[in-house]
């Protein structure tokens, strides 16, 4: 009987116990005439990041050619059409034969450009070029300018092309965009 008098004054001691909390910066009065408090809340500004951000047009011609042969020259002794010496066709744009890419961008872009023979085309039948340089850096694109490059594909012959049907792939054309590199 004593153990279970002494267990019901102990848990009257723990209930009869105020509980404290304490907190930093807590308001102790309040004001009259109407009885309220206050505090300024305060507040910091962090800007947003500016990210790099890529957007570029590449706007393509429509990269059409028209191989004309060299015009057959007769011979006579022989009574037969013979290919002329030291003349190899040429290769004419039947269209546009230009592309341009416009940067957009947020940073500058170096453009490339690179041409890939078709199978049973190669370096032996013509040459292609764009120009003076196959890669070219475009400034960052500002409020009042789009930095912008137009290239020319253009193409030579190196043999005579035999006779194909219709249009026919000889080629792709590839642009690349990158970052200019650290020198």
């Amino acid at each position: 009987m004593k153990k279970a008098i002494a267990v019901l004054l102990s848990l009257a001691l723990v209930f009869c116990t105020g509980i404290v909390v304490l907190a930093d910066n807590t308001i102790s009065s309040v004001e009259p005439p109407d009885n309220t408090a206050s505090k300024n809340v305060t507040a910091t500004y962090t800007p947003g990041a500016e990210p790099a951000t890529y957007s570029v047009d590449v706007i393509w011609g429509d990269l059409q050619f028209e191989y004309k042969a060299p015009d057959k020259v007769w011979d006579p002794a022989s009574h037969v059409y013979k290919d002329p010496e030291n003349n190899l066709g040429e290769w004419i744009a039947a269209g546009d034969n230009t592309i341009e890419v416009k940067n957009h961008s947020s940073e500058p872009v170096v453009v490339s450009f690179a041409f890939g023979y078709a199978e049973g085309y190669g370096a032996d039948d013509f040459t292609y070029s764009f120009g003076e340089e196959d890669s070219i850096e475009l400034p960052a694109a500002t409020p009042e300018t789009t930095p912008d490059v137009e290239v020319e594909l253009t193409l030579s012959a190196v043999s005579v092309i035999e006779e194909f049907e219709g249009p026919e792939t000889i080629g792709t054309v590839t642009v690349t965009i990158a970052e200019p590199s650290e020198q």
